[in-house]
């Protein structure tokens, strides 16, 4: 037997659907989360956590990339654990650990974050992600009944 290397079909509406969801959740963890807690962490920092043009358009690229990296990440565990809860939250995990943790150990390690704004952040963004994960098997099995 041998087996596609393409991406299935259905792809695209999975990184549609479960992109919605890390747009939503990205900002609600941003605005809600993430900004306050940075900008009274920081109080003697001018500038920090701006809204402007560049930093909306770094956004768009990290969420880009972290919505590939999620829904890629899932299905390559898929292919080989198979649509299961499992394959859901290794993949959840998986791009957690090389999105998010990442990118908070490096602010932390910088100096330009904090140990307890990363505990929150984190987790946050690991059900975001295990979610996200769920979005995408839905729609790839229900892509594959058809």
């Amino acid at each position: 037997m041998t087996q596609s290397h393409s991406l299935p079909a259905g792809f695209t509406k999975a990184l549609i659907a479960s992109g919605l969801w890390i747009m939503v959740l990205e900002c609600i963890r941003a605005f809600l989360i993430v900004l306050p807690m940075t900008k009274a962490a920081f109080p003697d920092f001018a500038g920090i956590a701006p809204m402007n043009v560049p930093i909306f358009i770094s956004w768009t690229v990290w969420m880009m990339l972290l919505i590939w990296l999620t829904a890629y990440s899932y299905w390559l565990q898929a292919r080989v654990s198979g649509h299961t809860t499992r394959s859901v939250n290794v993949a959840g995990s998986f791009a957690t650990a090389f999105s998010l943790l990442l990118f908070w150990i490096a602010n932390v390690n910088m100096g330009t974050g904090t140990v307890v704004v990363a505990l929150i952040a984190v987790p946050w963004a690991w059900v975001e992600l295990v979610v996200a994960c769920q979005i995408t098997r839905m729609v790839l099995q229900r892509e594959m009944a058809r």
